[in-house]
């Protein structure tokens, strides 16, 4: 006996089947997404710099100055290693700051910027910057500017200090 074959029946069972499939994989993502998402705006909050205060003004000479709702880091990277970038997050009213570094790129002096308008943290912002290494952030001068930001700041009683350690 030969039988009528129902390819429609089969072709939709087929599809039914790879749908229920995909929307099971969808809910799997979701779910992870959901369960992930914790640690992904926790580390969004909090950052851990890899660069320690005493390497920043030992080894890279850096400099902190206020300009306006911009802390500016004037530093020298020696040629890999260097400083790419500034990360911070504000609380208690103040404000902590670190740097992340990368394994390129030419020596010399540069300018990071961070522009802290959107920290809520008022106009004097500048008295309270903490940079964060380690589990103790260690407080920072940072001094408004005064003129044009194009050339070295002099150093402050901190650097001279941190010169000397480094000797």
């Amino acid at each position: 006996m030969i039988r009528p074959s129902n390819k429609a029946g089969q072709t939709a069972g087929r599809f039914a089947a790879g749908a229920d499939h995909q929307h099971r994989w969808v809910d799997r993502m979701r779910s992870s997404l959901i369960l992930a998402l914790p640690f992904l705006l926790g580390s969004c909050v909090t950052f851990q710099s890899n660069v320690s205060y005493d390497e920043l003004v030992g080894q890279y000479h850096a400099s902190f100055v206020a300009d306006g709702n911009t802390l500016k880091v004037h530093h020298h990277n020696p040629g890999g290693l260097n400083i790419a970038s500034l990360a911070s997050f504000s609380r208690d009213d103040c404000l902590f700051v670190g740097a992340a570094r990368r394994s390129s790129g030419p020596a010399g002096w540069r300018w990071v910027s961070l522009d802290v308008t959107d920290s809520g943290l008022g106009s004097d912002w500048h008295e309270r910057v903490y940079w964060l290494h380690g589990s103790e952030p260690i407080k920072v001068d940072v001094p408004r500017a005064g003129g044009q930001l194009d050339k070295p700041l002099p150093r402050t009683q901190q650097r001279r200090a941190a010169d000397r350690q480094h000797r």
